[in-house]
């Protein structure tokens, strides 16, 4: 038997084998092997490599990106909660709660920023949940002292075989089951026996070296996907027929334009090119033989190499490096010379090409692709002011958008958060203190509704001028108060036994709307100044 006959029967051998741990780390995890039940997704690297680059590098990239991280993180990070202090305890731990940078304690607003920057880059922010002791079973007992980031290029995520779906944490010994998939014990766990559906490698060295590999469940990660979508390339021949086999990770904003990207840096490249070879004009010198003389006394003089090499240096002085300057009587732009006998001198004027259009197209590509108005990345716009207005909406709405995902996606953090901090004292907070707790991308819920900056002013004015012409019907009934109260951001309680503090806030509002305040009184809660209007329709 040949070598190749070996090595493909020990190939289907191992094939067929029933699987079992390949290694075990230095804290006694195992690892899995084939036949697990479970897939590895393995992280495009140079896809990566080339967008980050192109972020930090681009000719427009860089500028859109700082653009969407400085809109979305803008109004700042803070928790919320229904219960003042317990707001206030997870402020303060959100103040020091991340890693960022390689130094811990730092606030969350710097891991927020790195997190966004990271959503519309790599197409997904992975954030590892750093707890006091990661082995420690009992959620009661183990708590979550901070949060840091991980790079998505060195981790394969682990779905159950032939789909899209992460692997779920339940404790081995548990049947594990997602829809009716398994994956067996040779499947990856972290230090609670939880499978993982994440595996770190080291420096993204996805080698045979299983000892420094890090498996992380789906409790020790919380993951901010941008549009994940289904894409054939990602199924693998066993599942190609399959309908769950897209792709589980993020999209980076830059993938739709990195293409064109490279085209107009290209492009670019070539006009400056041609600028130093073709945009200043040159000097063409003819060498011809000539006469001297009549007669008997003429001569024809030839120009041999050191005759035309000794001429042509008239041309050139190399402490300024000016051109087409005879001898020592250098000739100031506009001004004239002359040439021997035998040498007629031509000048060239110089050209570039014409790529205006094209580069205008190439940037009207891009900028359409990060999804930012052009005027936010330094170029000018001639579309006319409506349209550039709704343009603006657009972006408005879109960045509105990736702000409610990532409170949606990290509210669940200081939820856990706020239960440590009523287990670690019981006549602190209770089970009702833990309403409202997430957390909220927003301006501080004191300032005025004028100047938030998601202040939809039109609705406003409507708003207003509709509470105006309901005071002026002098009817009572069927008013939503706390509706209205909650629209203006104006929190009734603080307002129970000052009724011209009310009324000044109301008149402040009126006036900015443009319209005549109604009576603070009717907002009053019922028996504080003596009003019917508490009833709610």
């Amino acid at each position: 038997m040949s070598y190749r006959d070996r090595f493909r029967a020990a190939l289907a051998a191992a094939t067929d084998a029933v699987p079992s741990p390949t290694t075990r780390s230095p804290a006694g995890r195992r690892f899995y092997s084939a036949g697990s039940g479970i897939d590895r997704d393995k992280p495009p690297k140079d896809a990566y490599d080339l967008y980050r680059q192109q972020a930090k590098t681009g000719l427009l990239v860089p500028p859109a990106i700082d653009t969407w991280v400085s809109e979305v993180c803008r109004p700042g990070a803070q928790a919320t909660a229904e219960n003042d202090d317990l707001r206030d305890d997870l402020n303060e731990w959100a103040a020091t709660c991340a890693f960022y940078a390689g130094e811990a304690d730092e606030p969350l607003d710097a891991l927020l920023r790195f997190s966004v920057y990271n959503y519309f880059v790599d197409g997904e922010p992975l954030i590892e949940h750093v707890w006091n002791d990661p082995s420690i079973e009992d959620d009661e007992q183990r708590k979550l002292l901070s949060l840091k980031p991980f790079d998505p290029k060195t981790v394969r995520f682990l779905t159950y075989e032939g789909t899209s779906i992460l692997v779920r944490p339940e404790n081995k010994g548990r049947p594990q089951t997602a829809g009716g998939l398994q994956v067996d014990d040779a499947a990856p766990t972290n230090d609670r026996e939880e499978y993982a559906a994440f595996v770190q490698y080291p420096e993204g060295n996805f080698g045979w070296d299983e000892r420094n590999r890090v498996p992380l469940s789906q409790n020790d990660v919380t993951r901010i996907p941008r549009k994940p979508t289904f894409d054939a390339r990602t199924a693998t021949e066993t599942h190609a027929g399959t309908l769950d086999s897209g792709s589980i990770r993020g999209t980076s904003l830059v993938e739709s334009i990195s293409e064109e990207e490279k085209r107009l840096r290209a492009r670019l490249q070539d006009y400056n090119g041609s600028i130093a070879g073709m945009a200043y004009p040159r000097l063409k010198v003819q060498f011809e033989d000539y006469q001297v003389g009549e007669g008997a006394n003429a001569e024809v003089v030839k120009w041999d190499d050191p005759d035309i090499k000794a001429y042509m240096g008239h041309y050139d002085r190399e402490e300024d490096d000016q051109q087409y300057s005879p001898g020592d009587n250098w000739v100031d732009p506009g001004g004239k010379f002359g040439s021997p006998p035998g040498v007629d001198t031509e000048v060239i004027p110089g050209q570039v090409p014409d790529i205006d259009d094209s580069i205008q197209t190439s940037i009207d590509l891009i900028a359409s692709g990060l999804g930012v108005p052009k005027y936010r990345i330094g170029y000018a716009d001639d579309l006319n002011r409506r349209i550039s207005e709704e343009l603006a909406d657009d972006f408005q709405r879109d960045v509105l958008s990736v702000r409610r995902l990532f409170e949606r996606k990290l509210s669940p953090i200081f939820e856990l958060k706020a239960e440590e901090f009523a287990r670690e004292d019981d006549t602190a907070y209770g089970e009702e203190d833990l309403d409202g707790v997430g957390l909220s991308i927003a301006t501080d819920e004191t300032d005025s509704v004028v100047r938030d900056e998601e202040f939809d002013a039109e609705k406003f004015r409507n708003l207003m001028q509709g509470l105006s012409a309901w005071a002026d019907s002098s009817a009572k009934l069927n008013f939503p108060t706390a509706w209205v109260a909650d629209e203006l951001n104006v929190a009734l309680e603080e307002y129970d036994e000052d009724e011209e503090a009310l009324q000044s806030t109301m008149e402040r509002m009126a006036d900015q709307a443009g319209v005549t305040a109604p009576d603070a009184s009717e907002f009053l809660p019922e028996g504080e100044s003596g009003g019917d209007s508490e009833s709610e329709g």
